[in-house]
Order: C-alpha cells, then sequence, then structure tokens
C-alpha cells in the first residue's frame, strides 16, 4: 500500500485504526512521512503499537503535514510518547491529538501539561487532561472534539436516542371558536348509473315489445 502512495498526491485523511500494524509497520509508516506527503490526517487505534513504534513515527513527522493524529488504545509507554510529543513543534503544527487508552505515567503528563500552558497544544483538541495528586502527575479521559464521528457521521451514541420536539405554544388557546362552519360538498354528484340486465333467450322479444309500449 505504502508503495502505491508514492504516487498519491491528493490522500488527506488515512484511517488504519484496527489493523494490527503493529512496530513493524509503524517503520514503514515512519520512512513514508520522510517523503512529504499531503496527508493531513493519519489514524493508528488499536494497532498494538509500543514505544518502538512510536518512535519510528516520530522519525518521519517532522517531514509531514499531519495535523490530526490518533494512537489511542495502543501499548506505547512514556519512552515513546516523550518521542511523539517533542516532534509536534514543528513547521506544521499538530493541533489534534488522541493518546488516551495507552500506558502513560507522571513523564507524559509533564510534558503535556507544559505544553498546555505554552499553546502548543489546546485542551479542546487533546483526548486527556493532566491532573496532579500527591504531587504526582496523570492523565485523565478528556471529551475532546470528536472530529472523526462527523467525517464519518457516525452518532455518537449506540442506540437511537429519543426525538426531542420542542414545545410550542397554542395561539388560539382561550380564544372564541369561529362562527363559520366548513361543510364538505361534492363537486361532482354521482349520478344514478343503469347497469345492462341479463335475460333469456326466449323473453327477449316480450320484453322488446313492452319496452316499446312503456318507453
Amino acid at each position: 500500500m505504502l508503495e502505491d502512495l508514492k504516487y498519491n498526491e491528493t490522500l488527506q485523511l488515512l484511517d488504519l485504526c484496527n489493523n494490527n500494524i503493529g512496530d513493524y509497520g509503524m517503520e514503514h509508516l515512519g520512512n513514508w512521512l520522510k517523503m512529504k506527503p499531503s496527508l493531513s490526517g493519519l489514524w493508528l487505534a488499536h494497532n498494538i503499537i509500543t514505544s518502538q513504534g512510536a518512535r519510528a513515527l516520530s522519525v518521519g513527522m517532522p517531514f509531514s503535514k499531519i495535523r490530526m493524529l490518533d494512537l489511542s488504545y495502543n501499548r506505547i509507554t512514556d519512552d515513546g510518547a516523550v518521542d511523539i510529543l517533542g516532534s509536534i513543534k514543528k513547521s506544521t503544527r499538530l493541533w489534534y491529538l488522541r493518546i488516551f487508552g495507552n500506558s502513560l505515567g507522571h513523564c507524559t503528563a509533564k510534558i503535556v501539561e507544559r505544553m498546555l500552558v505554552s499553546g502548543v497544544l489546546v485542551q479542546e483538541n487533546i483526548d486527556v487532561q493532566p491532573y496532579r495528586v500527591d504531587h504526582e502527575s496523570y492523565l485523565a479521559h478528556y471529551p475532546s472534539d470528536h472530529y472523526k464521528q462527523r467525517y464519518y457521521d457516525v452518532p455518537c451514541y449506540s442506540h437511537p436516542q429519543p426525538l426531542q420536539i420542542p414545545y410550542v405554544k397554542n395561539k388560539f388557546s382561550g380564544k372564541a371558536v369561529p362562527k363559520v362552519h366548513f361543510k364538505y360538498v361534492d363537486p361532482v354528484p354521482i349520478e344514478d348509473r343503469k347497469y345492462p340486465v341479463l335475460v333469456d333467450q326466449n323473453n327477449f322479444y316480450i320484453l322488446f315489445i313492452l319496452s316499446l309500449c312503456c318507453p
């Protein structure tokens, strides 16, 4: 796939979630990003990626134009997360990041907190939020902007939500009933239709004579 992507100059979003790419596939992705593709969004959630694969991706990140990166629910530790966060501040600013679901600890939380304070990252565009307990920093899940759901037009819930109809006050409540009574009138009256009567051949002449006498 990456061999053919070398000749693709229009691809903007690449979704590779749930494909078990692993660290070996991340090395190929990092080498492809060094070729400066036009890609601006890369989704890599649920791909059993470790810190080794994250490091391989961070090598090619400074050469790319990626602004949206999803590495959530992998096996990345602090070492790989530090490499990814260190490659963010480059010519093309990364403004949408998803890293929740990895084994991230105090080191990554401190770097995220510092990048939020400096303005490199924006809290509304990252799915984790740092907090402190006993002078230790941790990362909690933050409901960030669901860009992926809007892109694929996927509902946020697993079951349909009840239709909420706003209440509209009746403007005629308490007023007098109109005196005009509408009555349905058929514009085309139904005519009495005469259907043909079937008679025996023996009585045909008798009915014919009676019809001449009594028109």
